[in-house]
């Protein structure tokens, strides 16, 4: 256990604290940087994964640390190389336990958050202001035990997977790859390991998989790079460790192994079935709507009879007759010349009509007429005819100017008026003595 120690000793003061860097060589927590002491001394193999302070208790067995029980006072004898772990097991994850090794029966080494890097500490005077309750000590004897398996806790379901916390996977993973490993068919999903992925520790056998559609139903045909999946039934988290920033929980089905990415998984129950796949269900037939009219009976209404008195109305049937016209055809008529005054006027005749046509003559030369119109009338009439056609004009070119667009119908209307006018003078002057 020197060469752990001395991997804590050539790092302190050299490096953080991170939970989220924890894989060095700047920065490590506490369980990590145990890990990684222990791979160093040559304890744990080299690229054994990095777990955390809940995998110690059942890592540190396998590779030859023995549990040291507290005597009936309640004490345990420490000393240099023993790995402490604060925290009850099942419930260490996270900020929720702590670990280190001891300098001496007193003292500790480890990396802490309270320092930012590794520190050391008097242990009992660290853990009586921390409160801690629950201590276990790891001393190495070189002889793998066989170490208890963690008890399953009962516990609120709140999504924290913990050792022995059920779980399921509810929704459809895409798969990235398809292998053979090991004789059978494994499944590389990316959503249950983004980083390192490796098909020892990481692929799903095809088994453990359905294929489905984009609804999440359950589809026939073997499973396929591109393929969506579900993974069937529950599974309860045998280690849970946190590796990259990324907490993975180890799970078991058939007699493998497999470590998957806690990111996807939904705590359930003790019992729960998990995730069932089912097939799309068959849409039901529409039933046939029958539209039941209802009958409409119409009872016989009573005849009633109206007599009518029958009015005979005697008619004198009065037949005219006409003559009938048989039109015949043009062709077949015979041609009648009409002769108007056939007979010749006699010299007696022809004196009287040019006696007459000669008195006609000088009558009308001796005939005066009469004015009809009083020249008081006349003058007023060519007045107003005047001033009309004067106040025709002022209108017309008022119009022009307020409606230049009309000036052509403007100076039409205008000339019919003012030609209305004017025709009243001649009018009136036919009244005159010839």
């Amino acid at each position: 256990m020197d060469k752990v120690i001395e991997w804590f000793e050539q790092r302190r003061g050299r490096v953080s604290y991170s939970m989220i860097n924890r894989n060095g060589a700047s920065s490590y927590d506490c369980s990590s940087s145990i890990y990684h002491a222990l791979i160093y001394a040559g304890i744990l193999p080299q690229g054994f994964r990095i777990g955390n302070t809940e995998t110690e208790f059942v890592d540190l067995p396998k590779f030859g640390f023995q549990r040291i029980e507290a005597d009936a006072n309640g004490y345990i004898p420490t000393q240099r190389g023993d790995i402490f772990i604060w925290g009850k097991q099942g419930y260490t994850n996270g900020a929720g336990g702590h670990t280190g090794i001891y300098l001496d029966s007193d003292n500790i080494i480890h990396c802490s958050y309270g320092y930012n890097g590794i520190h050391t500490d008097n242990h009992d005077w660290l853990a009586g202001i921390n409160g801690v309750q629950d201590l276990t000590i790891f001393r190495y004897t070189g002889k793998p035990q066989n170490a208890p398996a963690p008890q399953p806790q009962p516990e609120a379901i709140d999504d924290v997977i913990n050792i022995g916390s059920h779980f399921k996977f509810p929704q459809a993973l895409q798969v990235a790859e398809v292998n053979i490993n090991d004789g059978r068919r494994e499944l590389k999903i990316d959503a249950l390991c983004p980083r390192g992925f490796t098909w020892a520790e990481n692929g799903v056998p095809a088994d453990w998989a359905v294929k489905v559609d984009g609804d999440g139903y359950k589809v026939d045909g073997e499973i396929n790079a591109s393929d969506w999946v579900k993974i069937n039934g529950a599974f309860v988290a045998l280690e849970v460790v946190q590796n990259d920033g990324l907490w993975f929980a180890k799970i078991k089905r058939d007699g493998i192994d497999v470590w998957v990415e806690l990111t996807p998984v939904t705590e359930i129950p003790a019992g729960d079935n998990g995730t069932i796949v089912e097939n799309r269900p068959t849409p039901p037939a529409e039933p046939e709507i029958k539209e039941e009219q209802p009958e409409i009976r119409e009872e016989p209404k009573p005849e009633v009879k109206e007599e009518i008195p029958e009015v005979r109305e005697e008619k004198s049937e009065i037949k005219e007759e006409k003559p009938e016209l048989k039109e015949e055809p043009m062709e077949n008529k015979p041609q009648v010349e009409i002769k108007i005054n056939e007979r010749k006027f006699t010299d007696k005749e022809i004196k009287m009509l040019e006696d007459l046509q000669k008195e006609a003559v000088k009558n009308i030369g001796d005939t005066e007429y009469e004015p009809r119109i009083s020249e008081k009338a006349k003058t007023t009439v060519y007045f107003i005819a005047d001033l009309g056609i004067l106040v025709n004009m002022l209108i017309a070119t008022i119009c022009v100017i307020l409606i230049p667009n009309a000036t052509k119908e403007i100076l039409a209307i205008s000339g019919a008026i003012a030609t209305a006018f004017a025709g009243l003078k001649p009018i009136f002057k036919l009244g005159a003595k010839k």
